[in-house]
């Protein structure tokens, strides 16, 4: 079953000026991984995907924009594949990417469960012979999903960027289901507020979570914790028109969820400053 899903709650800053070399270099990296996807596999389709979505929350709306870069290639030998596999794996260890998740077969547990969680174009798959991984630098994700059925062997690459702009504060939630603002949250915001009242810029409030529980909860979790935040910038005198609203869910970390120090680091409300208005 061949399925294309936008990677739901991921926001994708415009690159301004002070972002072009970044840019340039990504789309480097792109050029290069491109040429590991073509040496022995054949692409299938491949693409841009860049839905804005709207939702009311109360009686106020925030808009959420999701954007992402997929391939999915198909091998003929399912030790080509691994092999692709392979290069792509020494790629972003030489390019200092860190490895935020890697299972192999049974290790990944459901296929079918595991490519909906990452939005794989690729439903179906051999428990014995699936592989997903997922890479991290610098505000840029990329995942790699590995599925054989029916003779035929697919990789679904993905991926995200999401570079981080000036002016950005992270807010931790430490507990595992909390979205209360803490005191050091709040002295945070405070001096936060400070700064976004010298400009007329706009800001965006992302919410996100670690691995732990179901999806849904996540998303949701997510949203609560965005939602305070946004509301506590509201009370103390900032114009909502300034502000959006972001979810992420889980879909994003910036440490592994393998650890009890990773999962309280993912457990995270981002206040950055976006596109002036």
């Amino acid at each position: 079953m061949i399925r294309n899903i936008t990677l739901a709650g991921i926001l994708v800053s415009l690159l301004n000026t002070t972002n072009v070399y970044a840019h340039i270099k990504m789309k480097n990296t792109h050029s290069q991984l491109d040429s590991i996807l073509h040496s022995k596999g054949i692409i299938i389709n491949n693409g841009f995907q860049e839905n804005f979505k709207h939702k009311v929350l109360n009686d106020r709306q925030s808009t959420i924009d999701t954007s992402s870069r997929y391939t999915n290639i198909e091998f003929e030998v399912y030790s080509d594949a691994m092999n692709t596999i392979d290069s792509f794996l020494y790629f972003f260890k030489d390019n200092n990417f860190k490895v935020l998740s890697h299972c192999i077969g049974f290790s990944c547990g459901n296929s079918m469960a595991l490519a909906s969680k990452i939005q794989s174009d690729n439903f179906l798959s051999d428990k014995q012979k699936q592989q997903y991984i997922l890479f991290y630098n610098d505000y840029n994700w990329f995942s790699l999903h590995l599925s054989s059925y029916e003779n035929k062997t697919f990789i679904f690459y993905r991926s995200v960027f999401d570079k981080k702009l000036k002016n950005s504060l992270e807010l931790l939630f430490i507990n595992k289901n909390n979205f209360e603002l803490s005191k050091e949250v709040i002295a945070k915001l405070d001096n936060y507020i400070m700064l976004i009242n010298t400009n007329s810029k706009s800001y965006t409030v992302i919410g996100h979570t670690d691995s732990s529980g179901q999806i849904s909860h996540n998303q949701v979790l997510s949203q609560k914790r965005a939602m305070r935040v946004y509301d506590y910038l509201i009370s103390n005198g900032v114009n909502k028109d300034r502000l959006n609203v972001v979810y992420a869910g889980e879909s994003t970390p910036l440490h592994s969820n393998k650890t009890i120090t990773g999962r309280e680091l993912n457990r995270r409300v981002e206040l950055r400053e976006s596109k002036n208005l």
